[in-house]
């Protein structure tokens, strides 16, 4: 269901990256807040909130998107990834069920979202880090050496060894005790990146 939800609003997490299989399957339904870092032209926002009609659905952007035709339980609010300041005033809202960062994807920008709001969520709520294949040399935008980008990170979580040296690092001691699970889903693209990337980390 949410694929087709996908296809009809139109969000590359559908047509492109054909993510929405593997979220139907492994998020909870009873979920009754959903935030979104990235907004775009609001396609994702306006999936989740049909996919969960009685939960918040709210988008963070770093340019002003109240402009767009949303769902009633959809809303927009300003955000700079790059800006701690803003992520931690954020991160002291707390018992979110689903976070999805489909923002920036500048690897510093990631990680450094991904340790301030993960501690934002519920118990078992679920956190999602969308386009790891930025973190590879197939992407032009991949600029930091020795493979420390977000898809190298979230491996050393998954392999049980604690990362360190990542850019936007700054916590990660106190996040590692706070994850239950790592699991990841590559699919094979129609373009020369060759493939798309994404992780979904549970909160105990």
């Amino acid at each position: 269901m949410l694929h087709e939800l996908g296809m009809k609003y139109k969000t590359d997490k559908a047509y492109d990256h054909k993510f929405c299989d593997f979220y139907g399957e492994n998020l909870p339904k009873n979920i009754k807040t959903v935030w979104e870092v990235g907004v775009f032209d609001g396609a994702s926002l306006n999936m989740w909130a049909e996919y969960y009609p009685t939960a918040e659905i709210v988008g963070f952007d770093i340019e002003d998107k109240s402009q767009l035709k949303l769902l009633p339980n959809c809303k927009t609010e300003l955000l700079d990834q790059g800006d701690l300041d803003m992520l931690k005033k954020l991160g002291e809202r707390k018992c979110i069920d689903l976070i999805v960062d489909d923002g920036s994807h500048i690897i510093d920008h990631q990680i450094m979202t991904f340790e301030t709001l993960f501690t934002s969520l519920s118990s078992g709520g679920k956190y999602i880090l969308e386009d790891l294949h930025t973190s590879t040399p197939f992407f032009k935008g991949y600029n930091y050496k020795n493979g420390k980008g977000a898809l190298e990170y979230l491996y050393n979580l998954m392999q049980g060894y604690l990362p360190t040296g990542y850019p936007g690092q700054y916590r990660t001691n106190e996040i590692v005790p706070e994850i239950k699970s790592v699991i990841m889903l590559s699919n094979f693209r129609n373009d020369n990146l060759g493939r798309s990337i994404t992780s979904i980390i549970t909160h105990k």
